[in-house]
């Protein structure tokens, strides 16, 4: 893609931010081809973090600062205080599989990389495996030192947290800062101690109890989990670990590894509603993340359910509290769990069957979350926050 460079007036500041990625980024375009980063995922992923770190602003203000950064349809404000520009180089993309057995080919089926796929992946996707892209951020003259640092800010917490693409809170689409040029307010971290106080800088303004989104709160819990020059060894790890902790397994087992059924009541509830003993309640494994799914082996017919949040007749998700990323600080790769904890659904929103027709009621309960966090594979991981 040739490269369309911002031009800044006199006086006008630019910020120009280089980024590798370190997994691959399922970002697909009409036709679920790799074909380009948009500056409207940027932008949203900008969006995202902005919010996730002003959480202690009242829901109206929000909204009023957010317009002003990012821009309207409210004729009043229209565009937001900067442009968004971004350029690629040597991006390579590429067909990513799901087969039995050959690790060259792809992603060996029922592996731990498959299961922080979401097992959905049955085909090739395309994907971007490797390459650096670069985001300039041209921020117009209205902007001023306030309005730049926020979104100078925002981009330093996709930096050190943000993925892009599908899977993104399951170590894929992962990304590392590693050249930043035009900042005023932020530094890049080039060490793991400054990545630490990164982390802290951003959770400054912290709220007390349950955001009512996706934010920076006093329950926010940040662990550097491994450290490694392996980038795959890490997923591994990642995906092997989530799956024995959740997975009822087959015949016993987990792959090759005696299954530990933490949640053999999630997997007798839905079993008995399958064979006829409706449920009243939701899985515990709903915290995770909505839809959730089951499939018996052992039930011969009538043996799938699809557990969905709802707003109103419409199905929706509840996306992961728990952010598994890879980063990359020098040579070394890093393994961090990031858990938000927040409202887990608006008063709103109901969990349901994918029928729809019967609510399942739901305590949530982030110490399930919390549990995992603390298994024996992760005993030497480094806490960042609280």
């Amino acid at each position: 893609m040739p490269r369309i460079k911002l031009t800044a007036l006199p006086h006008q500041h630019c910020l120009q931010a280089k980024f590798e990625i370190i997994t691959p980024m399922f970002l697909g375009d009409a036709n679920q081809k790799a074909t380009s980063i948009r500056p409207t995922s940027i932008k949203g992923a900008l969006r995202f973090w902005w919010r996730a770190i002003n959480a202690h602003l009242s829901l109206d203000e929000l909204a009023k600062q957010e317009a002003k950064l990012f821009g309207t349809a409210e004729q009043n404000i229209g565009q937001g205080c900067f442009s968004i520009n971004v350029t690629h180089l040597n991006l390579k993309a590429g067909s990513i599989g799901v087969n039995e057995r050959e690790p060259a080919a792809g992603v060996v089926k029922y592996s731990a990389q498959h299961y922080l796929l979401g097992q959905g992946l049955t085909s090739v996707r395309n994907a971007f495996e490797s390459g650096t892209f670069t985001v300039e951020l041209l921020f117009m003259p209205k902007a001023d030192k306030k309005a730049i640092e926020q979104i100078e800010t925002a981009l330093l917490a996709f930096a050190c947290l943000g993925s892009l693409g599908s899977r993104a809170r399951h170590g894929w689409g992962s990304i590392a800062l590693v050249d930043l040029s035009g900042n005023q307010f932020i530094k890049m971290p080039k060490t793991k101690e400054e990545y630490r106080q990164a982390l802290t800088m951003l959770s400054k303004d912290k709220i007390n109890g349950l955001p009512q989104y996706t934010a920076f709160s006093s329950q926010t819990r940040i662990d550097i989990v491994q450290s490694g020059g392996n980038v795959q060894n890490l997923l591994n790890l990642a995906g092997q670990q989530l799956q024995l902790y959740r997975s009822f397994g087959n015949n016993g087992k987990v792959g090759k590894i005696n299954a530990e059924r933490n949640f053999t009541e999630d997997h007798d509830l839905i079993r008995d509603h399958l064979t006829g003993t409706p449920a009243t309640k939701a899985p515990k494994r709903v915290i995770f993340g909505l839809p959730h799914n089951y499939f018996f082996s052992s039930v011969s017919s009538n043996n799938k359910a699809e557990i969905h949040a709802y707003a109103g007749s419409e199905k929706t998700r509840r996306t992961s509290p728990l952010f598994t990323l890879i980063r990359k600080i020098g040579n070394q790769f890093y393994l961090l769990h990031a858990l938000f904890p927040a409202v887990f659904l608006p008063d709103q929103m109901e969990i349901r069957f994918k029928d729809g027709h019967r609510k399942l009621n739901f305590a949530p309960d982030y110490k399930v979350i919390e549990d995992y966090l603390n298994r024996p594979a992760f005993k030497d991981a480094e806490r960042v926050l609280p």
